[in-house]
């Protein structure tokens, strides 16, 4: 019996706290869908390059926020790792612009 109402209480707690999130969204005036600009394809070889990179360097940025929680020669390394993927992604966004 306890174990039941211990579940019911569980249950309960949950439904609150999901029916009041969801209504603070919907009062905030959240976005329920992606901005517009997430589904528009890049349709000039000059949108892609930039596309790219500004994604190479989102992930640089997220790559060494990671490299910089490590400690000892990880941390090198993983620098350096970030670094050649940078390079690598930049790379292959100039190829981009001589693609049709």
């Amino acid at each position: 019996m306890k174990l039941r109402f211990c579940v019911f209480l569980v249950s309960a707690t949950i439904g609150v706290w999901h029916s009041t999130t969801t209504a603070f969204a919907a009062e905030r005036g959240a976005p329920e869908r992606d901005p517009p600009q997430w589904s528009s394809e890049d349709s000039t070889p000059q949108a892609r390059y930039k596309t790219a990179r500004k994604e190479a360097g989102a992930a640089y940025k997220e790559a060494l926020a990671e490299c910089r929680q490590m400690r000892g020669p990880d941390r090198g390394s993983c620098i350096r790792e970030a670094q050649a993927t940078l390079a690598a992604d930049l790379r292959e966004a100039r190829n981009l612009l001589t693609r049709p």
